[in-house]
């Protein structure tokens, strides 16, 4: 029975010399799949970031743009229901409206305010066009760093008599 014992604790001790050998991994290959890891996270924190800055770009530009489109609304249901316009000067235009509120758009350099409000930020250029003599058409042009936009407008209410 001794020698039994003796003959599997020998190959015991054999197996588990012959696995610690055979088993594991090298300092080296630790060290490689450490660094190809890193370079590998490393691009993709640039690549989400890159997205990141991107699509952040592209949200500013469509808040922009939607303004801009709810201010052409706004003021073409303004001027379109206008009992009475005057254009108090190449920027600026004050319309009274049916229900007689008086409502001043302000075009500014860099953005257009309602009534001392800002109302679309981020412009780089405006310009409006009118006849002096008959305030029943205006064209209104704006300029972003992206995109032109320009809309015309008609009044439906024929000009009042004092304007």
């Amino acid at each position: 029975m001794l020698l039994i014992n003796s003959f599997f604790s020998k190959k015991k001790e054999a197996t588990k010399k012959g696995k610690n050998s055979e088993d594991g991994f090298m300092l080296l290959e630790v060290v490689i799949v450490i660094v190809i890891t890193v370079m590998l996270m490393t691009a993709l924190y640039q690549f989400f970031g890159f997205m990141n800055k991107k699509s952040r770009s592209q949200i500013t530009d469509q808040v922009l743009s939607d303004s801009i489109n709810n201010f052409f609304q706004a003021i073409s249901k303004d001027f379109r229901t206008a009992q009475y316009v005057r254009f108090n000067n190449s920027n600026e235009i004050y319309i009274v409206n049916q229900l007689d509120q008086p409502i001043t758009y302000t075009f500014l350099a860099d953005s257009i305010e309602k009534n001392n409000i800002k109302i679309v930020n981020g412009i780089t250029n405006s310009s409006i066009i009118y006849d002096p003599g008959n305030n029943r058409k205006i064209s209104i042009s704006l300029s972003t760093s992206n995109d032109n936009y320009t809309t015309s407008i008609v009044r439906r209410n024929p000009p009042s008599p004092d304007e």
